[in-house]
This record gives C-alpha cells, sequence and structure tokens, in this order.
C-alpha cells in the first residue's frame, strides 16, 4: 500500500509539474491522502514556486474501513507519512459527522495543524484561517446541502484570501 501511495504522490508531481501552477488541490476519500502525501513531500517547492496555494480535503481516508493491510509496518507508517509538521499551505477540511473515516479526516485536520511541532510549517498552520473545517451532517460524500454548501463556500474563499495574501 505505501508504495502505491508514493506511485500515486509522484504521479500527482509530474502533472504539477507539467501542468501547474494550482490555485488549489481538491481531494476527497483516499484523493485527499495522497494530495496531503504531496504536499507534504513536496513543502519546500510549494514554498519556493507556489505551484499549489492551498488545499481542500474532503472526507479523507487513508485505509478504507473494513481493509486490513498485510503489512502492519506499513499501516502504521502510512499516517505519519501524510502529514506529521503541518502543511506549507493553508488548507480546508469537509468532514462528515457520519463518515466511516471520520477519525482519519480528524487526525488529518490535527496533523495539518502541526501536532505542537516547532517546524516553519507548524508555525504558520497557527495563523487565524491557515487551517480551517467544517463538519456536515453526512457520511462519506461530498455534501450537496445548501447549508454545508454554503459553509463550505465560506473557507474555502477564506482559504483563498488567506493563500493569496502571502503572495
Amino acid at each position: 500500500m505505501l508504495e502505491r501511495l508514493n506511485d500515486a504522490v509522484d504521479y500527482v508531481h509530474e502533472i504539477v509539474k507539467d501542468e501547474g501552477p494550482f490555485d488549489a488541490v481538491f481531494g476527497f476519500s483516499e484523493g485527499a491522502s495522497v494530495a496531503a502525501a504531496y504536499l507534504q513531500a513536496y513543502s519546500s517547492e510549494m514554498q519556493d514556486n507556489l505551484v499549489i496555494a492551498f488545499a481542500v480535503f474532503v472526507c479523507a481516508a487513508v485505509v478504507p474501513p473494513g481493509l486490513t493491510s498485510k503489512n502492519d509496518e506499513e499501516e502504521a507508517t502510512l499516517g505519519p507519512l501524510l502529514v506529521s509538521r503541518g502543511l506549507a499551505v493553508p488548507s480546508v477540511h469537509i468532514i462528515g459527522m457520519k463518515d466511516l473515516c471520520f477519525p482519519q479526516s480528524e487526525e488529518l485536520l490535527k496533523s495539518c495543524k502541526g501536532n505542537g511541532s516547532n517546524t516553519d510549517a507548524a508555525l504558520r498552520c497557527s495563523q487565524p484561517g491557515f487551517v480551517q473545517s467544517v463538519y456536515f451532517l453526512g457520511g462519506h460524500e461530498v455534501p450537496i446541502y445548501p447549508a454545508a454548501v454554503g459553509e463550505m463556500r465560506i473557507v474555502i474563499e477564506n482559504a483563498a484570501r488567506v493563500a493569496f495574501s502571502s503572495r
């Protein structure tokens, strides 16, 4: 599984290199985890070149619930690999309260806040509006309810303001 995640991160990097820069990256479910892993792996490039200005993670899933890894070491490594020191770009976390992946979304949110680390990225994460979240009543889905969509619009616009104010 770890090898497939690394392959996905490398694939995203090639697309960003060839077709970027992008205003944002949007990841749903395992795509949110790939996006977070990409942003972590290439954090210095994000700061230097601003190839992605901010991130939106919806119902992040590291490993789909109910699936177990045959290799416990890979499973244990996957979580810390994604984000352990905060991200170099502002992030928005859309989290379904009834999502089976709720704990994983919460863990990614906590990790993006820097987990109390003293890295530059973690210190940036403590700035107002750098890491934002919206909780909605649904499950593992992109919310379509007007109230949730309205909240998402507001926090995504705020993240864009934070991202572009530093350019």
